[in-house]
């Protein structure tokens, strides 16, 4: 299916631009990476139909694998090319891969054989609030998801996408490897991401779509020595993979000229909503409307109409493996979110399941005031979570990344906007907040 469809763009012209590695300085052309997957096919032939786990970094090796894998029957396990050998040994061990490729080469997995799942992947959950999960999508899924993103951000085949993200993970992966081999979108890809640098890159390279994060946007919009001409080419600039500050965005589109769209999506279903309007008013929290396609539901939604959010979408995987669960089912997917739907159709996320807290006997959804927190001047991020229970019911915490740093302005502050029982008790400061390469908070290490 992708694989047609690329050998279709490289028979259509050969000579275009695949993948751009703008680090190393080569250009592969849609020919030469076709031959890439032409030489990896034959290799994974004696595993046709197994799983084949691909640890490798970014590069015309990993499409090529992924293209290859895909041609032979087999599913794929991308596993993040900067993690250690014994994270890849662990998983190709639970998942039963049938062989694994890295950087070294093509290693069969000893006594392991994976049974027939067909062509298909396996996308890794980010594991930011548990263990990371396996998730299996079809071909079909990964397809329609493709449509779906392309359709509602109106890419084509004119554009050229900025990867900043690994394409080992779910964003990187759709927004990156699907859209060249749908499309015949070439990648620019970067790993060096210093603004000069990444000013360079777009102006040499002409990229047309960003899908970032908003750390990055962030750091570029506070950069100096950074003009709105060394950004002129990107049309488009997509924001995911954590919530996106109003700040952030509001200093973006003025220096840039470009407002950054929120895209909210999940690795169990691909995309899910999207900013298609742009607009300078964009309420805290909103992710957009339902990318074409794809319709969202709230489980449980009270009179409030707060409910959990439920995606049903065509794109949505098969099951979670090794171990199934209810929360995937045939083109249905109940996500951890919990969110609201405003008058004009679009969501607003409140939080998660395991991030709502009980002040009281009373509901609190941290992202509420962690949005309050933001406004006051000077605070450049922030998590609200329970505190140690010195009662029978929890009370607040704010740890919070300042420039100066003041508790009893931020309670002022809230005591302002929120009732008195949202304000947090206790403010701490740290110098950043642990996030992972997405942008998104890993409470772990809190």
């Amino acid at each position: 299916m992708f694989w047609e469809s690329f050998d279709r763009w490289a028979l259509r012209d050969g000579a275009h631009p695949a993948y751009i590695d703008t680090d190393g300085g080569r250009i592969w052309s849609r020919e030469e990476l076709s031959r890439l997957v032409e030489g990896a096919s034959r290799d994974l032939r004696p595993y046709a139909g197994g799983l084949v786990a691909i640890h490798l970094r970014n590069g015309p090796e990993f499409v090529a694998n992924v293209l290859a894998a895909w041609h032979q029957g087999c599913s794929v396990l991308p596993v993040d090319g900067e993690a250690d050998d014994a994270v890849a040994e662990s998983l190709c061990g639970s998942l039963k891969a049938a062989v694994l490729i890295n950087a070294e080469g093509v290693w069969p997995r000893e006594g392991t054989r994976s049974a027939a799942l067909g062509p298909g992947l396996i996308k890794l959950t980010s594991g930011s609030s548990g263990a990371p999960r396996g998730v299996r999508l079809s071909l079909g899924a990964l397809y329609k998801g493709a449509e779906q993103i392309a359709e509602t951000m109106q890419i084509c085949g004119a554009d050229r996408t900025l990867l900043t993200l690994p394409l080992s993970h779910s964003y990187g992966f759709d927004n990156g490897l699907l859209m060249l081999s749908l499309l015949g979108v070439p990648i620019v890809a970067a790993r060096d991401l210093t603004p000069n640098r990444l000013c360079r890159v777009v102006r040499e390279h002409q990229p047309t779509v960003w899908p970032s994060i908003p750390f990055l946007l962030d750091v570029l919009s506070r950069s100096r020595g950074v003009e709105a001409s060394d950004l002129s080419s990107l049309r488009l600039v997509v924001s995911a993979g954590a919530p996106l500050p109003p700040r952030t965005r509001a200093m973006y589109a003025q220096r840039f000229g470009v407002t950054p769209r929120t895209f909210y999506g999940s690795t169990e279903c691909g995309g899910i909503t999207f900013d298609r309007e742009g607009a300078t008013e964009f309420p805290e929290g909103s992710v957009g409307t339902p990318l074409e396609g794809v319709r969202v539901t709230l489980d449980e939604a009270g009179p409030s109409g707060v409910g959990r959010v439920r995606v049903h979408s065509p794109s949505v995987g098969d099951s979670y493996v090794p171990e199934p669960s209810h929360e995937l089912s045939t083109g249905s997917f109940l996500t951890s979110d919990i969110g609201r739907i405003d008058e004009a159709g679009r969501l607003i996320l409140l939080g998660r399941v395991t991030d709502m807290i009980n002040v009281g006997a009373r509901k609190v959804y941290p992202a509420e005031i962690e949005s309050v927190i933001r406004e006051v001047a000077g605070v450049e991020d922030v998590v609200v979570m329970a505190a140690d229970r010195e009662t029978a019911s929890e009370s607040l915490r704010a740890i919070v990344v300042a420039a100066d740093p003041n508790a009893r302005a931020i309670q002022e502050f809230c005591a302002g906007r929120l009732p008195a029982w949202k304000v947090p008790r206790r403010i701490e400061f740290r110098k950043a907040l642990p996030r992972n390469a997405r942008g998104k908070l890993d409470r772990r290490l809190l």
